[in-house]
């Protein structure tokens, strides 16, 4: 079955706006965003959406390629890496994001400004090879 380019496109709009609002905050130092509650939940918002949209992209890879089911968010970057769709050593970058947007989802309270701060600043160009392992892959199908 075909991969559905329009299903897909609404998903990477929203990863386009989380980018461009997300390199914004990156201008904040970090007491400027740790002191400020609604840039700070905006940040976590995007970086979470933004993963969630990726998982939403392969989760729909998997399917439509007749690939095994993932058992859980996580799971599905295993499903992409037991196929040869992404590298090995991206393997463990990308759970490390999906554990993150998990923490979000379900133990929001654990997160903290430093967290943020730090994935804001050191881990938007692992969001961004994610979106390019994406692309890689609908454009050979």
């Amino acid at each position: 079955m075909d991969i559905d380019r329009a299903r897909i496109n609404g998903r990477f709009v929203v990863l386009e706006k989380n980018l461009k609002g997300l390199e914004q905050l990156r201008k904040l130092n970090y007491k400027e965003l740790a002191k400020d509650y609604v840039r700070l939940e905006g940040c976590v918002y995007m970086i979470q959406t933004s993963i969630q949209a990726l998982l939403d992209i392969s989760s729909h890879i998997v399917a439509r390629l007749g690939l095994r089911s993932p058992k859980g968010s996580k799971d599905i970057i295993k499903v992409l890496d037991e196929n040869d769709l992404i590298s090995k050593e991206k393997v463990k970058i990308y759970e490390k994001l999906v554990d993150f947007r998990n923490r979000v989802v379900y133990n929001y309270e654990e997160i903290d400004a430093k967290e943020v701060y730090k994935i804001l600043h050191k881990n938007l160009p692992d969001i961004r090879n994610f979106i390019k392992d994406i692309n890689r892959i609908i454009h050979k199908q």
